[in-house]
């Protein structure tokens, strides 16, 4: 799908876990596995668009960052669930996400992303 971001590309470093555990205190990031925490990681950063110059996407537009946080929302609700089990307010994040959705979001591709998150 052409709007989603290899996943190689975002690189989530030593400095950006840093400044995501100052921005979201309430996550035990060092709790999760590596590939949970970069997806987490991922999406936390996609919504923020400080930390975007640190995963070097500064560029994209607020609808592309959107599609891509919600990705890898998705991405990490699927990684979590299978590392840990069900947990409903893993879901509602994802749900959450949505509310927050710009104007100009096409929810036709907001579909597309939610099938490929789901083919992860």
């Amino acid at each position: 799908m052409d709007i989603l971001i290899s996943e190689n590309r975002l690189t989530v470093g030593v400095a950006l876990l840093t400044r995501l555990a100052e921005k979201v205190p309430t996550v035990r990031w060092r709790d999760l596995d590596e590939d949970v925490r970069q997806a987490y990681a991922r999406h936390v950063a996609l919504l923020d668009s400080d930390l975007r110059r640190e995963l070097g996407v500064s560029d994209l537009s607020e609808s592309a960052a959107f599609y891509n946080a919600y990705y890898w929302v998705l991405v990490f609700a699927k990684r979590y669930q299978a590392r840990y089990g069900f947990d409903a307010g893993i879901e509602q994040e994802a749900f959450k996400v949505l509310e927050r959705a710009p104007a100009d979001v096409d929810w036709t591709v907001v579909e597309r992303v939610s099938q490929a998150a789901q083919q992860a």
